[in-house]
């Protein structure tokens, strides 16, 4: 399901439905998924009404990333991704995933501000870090660069 990942490219005459109430059932499993993702207000059309919904619509809820022309296309684009990924300390993402989730929809309170501060605490005096600076200064490639991501084909 595109609600269940952080990226999603999707081809212009795609279209998209969760079309299970029109059978008289529920999609429970997703239904966390998308709600984080576009919000109950969406979240209630698309789950309580099975319709169907062009690229363009799952772009503005936020469901999707990136719309090309064709699948070629979304190869390239995949690719390119990659290349962008491969530059980014592994522990690095995962900790911005955590600083997205933890403070999301969230007021800007004392704990919001320790919750931050904490993680920039340990990601700055990680391993990762430390390694990641010390090959910036040498001009070398980072230890996750060594072996790039690559698209599955």
């Amino acid at each position: 399901c595109v609600a269940c990942v952080d990226m999603v490219i999707s081809v212009k005459h795609a279209l998209f439905s969760l079309p299970e109430v029109r059978d008289g059932r529920l999609q429970c499993v997703l239904a966390p998924y998308v709600v984080t993702k576009v919000g109950p207000g969406f979240a209630k059309c698309m789950l309580g009404s099975g319709a169907t919904y062009d690229v363009e619509a799952m772009k503005r809820a936020g469901l999707i990333s990136e719309v090309v022309e064709s699948v070629e296309e979304g190869h390239k684009k995949v690719a390119e991704i990659c290349e962008v990924l491969t530059a980014c300390g592994p522990r690095s993402v995962e900790a911005a995933k955590q600083l997205v989730l933890g403070v999301g929809g969230q007021p800007i309170t004392e704990g919001v501000m320790f919750f931050t501060a904490a993680l920039l605490a340990m990601v700055t005096v990680s391993d990762e870090s430390r390694d990641g600076m010390v090959c910036v200064q040498l001009r070398k490639p980072k230890p996750w660069e060594e072996k790039p991501i690559t698209p599955l084909r």
